[in-house]
């Protein structure tokens, strides 16, 4: 390998349909409406659906989660905890090859 290139682990259209099923069936189980979006490493979108009932609104959320928690590699609700930090205005980010192949993030907007 050269000192150029990076090996990056890789997100298959099927285990994105299966992470897209799985997440389908939880939102099913605790009875919500979701538009789901996986991305692969690079932050690429993979994978798509928005359930029938679901708001409109939740797409471009979904997607825009999917692509933080795979551009920072990390989930998007540990955001909060991080902001909190009176140093966050210092915050920097370094490349971890050891960062997961996809990243998987649901939107819903179900009033309760």
């Amino acid at each position: 390998m050269s000192a150029k290139t990076l090996t990056t682990a890789s997100l298959s259209r099927q285990s994105a349909a299966a992470l897209v099923s799985a997440a389908r069936e939880a939102a099913k189980k605790i009875g919500v409406e979701v538009s789901i979006a996986v991305t692969d490493a690079g932050a690429h979108l993979r994978a798509f659906e928005r359930t029938d009932a679901s708001l409109f609104l939740t797409v471009d959320i979904a997607i825009d989660k999917a692509w933080t928690a795979a551009s920072f590699g990390m989930p998007t609700h540990a955001w909060p905890a991080i902001l909190a930090n009176p140093n966050a205005a210092h915050l920097r980010t370094a490349h971890d090859s050891s960062r997961s192949a996809a990243a998987c993030r649901c939107s819903t907007a179900n009033s309760w």
